[in-house]
């Protein structure tokens, strides 16, 4: 599989330079795909977001109410209808709740260390793990909350989703947090990982409008989100990513801004790197993208804006 940095801000200048391009990526653009048209949707435009806050960083993991505090004025900036959280602790979730209810509620999930013992955030014992955010008026039943074991190599911090769904509406919120690292038992556990968590939302929420966000811990064009983004994408996955530059259009390159763009990719979110991602159900529509600079984090939080 191609690096996304080899092939970043190609320019296509002729049909046959076009037409190898996609021979070489495997990439086929319809002329509807071309278009970019997204269907018609009655659906009202929400805010969903991902955000890595930190909980595990030396630096950030110690501060007390800052972070829960940061991301409250965030959320009472945007009125996200979902946000997915990765790294949190669940003394920031108690400070979430009380500031943000009743409008918003929380489910939290502590996940397992390397060493089979319950994670804990940095600078003190508060339990270290996963979280949705999300808005009270879309029904989300707490009930429904699942945390889903994903594949993980021996000897590394044990790898979760976290899902809960909102039944009357079909919509199932999910959060993950991939294996970081470049040796070879790490990519292999980060692809084993991806491909677990693709297979759960297949079999466990098919009939489900999904939004998944998550620090997946590597490119866009890696095998291992191959797992997730759809077919169209010259991938192997299902949903689409609701903050690809392509918007709506789900193929290899699409015309933008007077040059061909890799639909594979998108803002940077922690350095000079996208490693964090929000995708959604193919019948989502998207209608913009954008990050938000954080105060309390290495992660740059990522927010679209959809159809739901």
């Amino acid at each position: 599989m191609r690096d996304l940095r080899s092939i970043r801000g190609i320019r296509i200048g002729s049909a046959s330079a076009l037409a190898a391009a996609l021979i070489a990526t495997g990439g086929i653009l319809s002329p509807a795909a071309a278009e970019g048209e997204p269907a018609e949707n009655a659906a009202a435009e929400n805010i969903i977001g991902s955000f890595n806050m930190a909980g595990g960083h030396s630096e950030h993991g110690p501060k007390g109410n800052e972070a829960a505090d940061a991301l409250v004025r965030s959320v009472e900036d945007r009125k996200p209808a979902v946000m997915l959280l990765q790294e949190a602790c669940e003394k920031w979730k108690d400070r979430l709740q009380e500031k943000l209810e009743p409008e918003y509620d929380l489910v939290f999930h502590q996940i397992t260390g390397s060493d089979g013992t319950p994670a804990t955030c940095k600078g003190g014992n508060s339990p270290f793990g996963l979280a949705v955010l999300y808005r009270t008026d879309l029904e989300f039943d707490k009930d429904t909350k699942k945390a889903h074991r994903l594949t993980t190599s021996g000897g590394l911090e044990r790898r979760e989703m976290l899902c809960v769904k909102s039944p009357s509406r079909d919509i199932a919120a999910c959060t993950t947090h991939l294996t970081p690292g470049d040796e070879d038992r790490e990519k292999e556990s980060r692809f084993d990982e991806a491909a677990q968590a693709s297979h759960v939302l297949n079999r466990d929420y098919a009939a489900d409008t999904v939004l998944l966000g998550g620090d997946m811990n590597d490119t866009p064009w890696s095998l291992a989100l191959g797992s997730f983004y759809h077919k169209d994408y010259g991938a192997f996955g299902a949903l689409k990513a609701a903050d690809s530059p392509c918007g709506n259009v789900m193929s290899v390159f699409r015309w933008v801004e007077g040059r061909f763009t890799l639909c594979r990719s998108g803002k940077a979110t922690h350095g000079d790197e996208k490693i964090d991602y929000l995708f959604v159900s193919p019948r989502v529509t998207v209608t913009d993208t954008f990050v938000g600079e954080p105060h309390h984090s290495d992660h740059r939080l990522l927010w679209s804006k959809v159809l739901l």
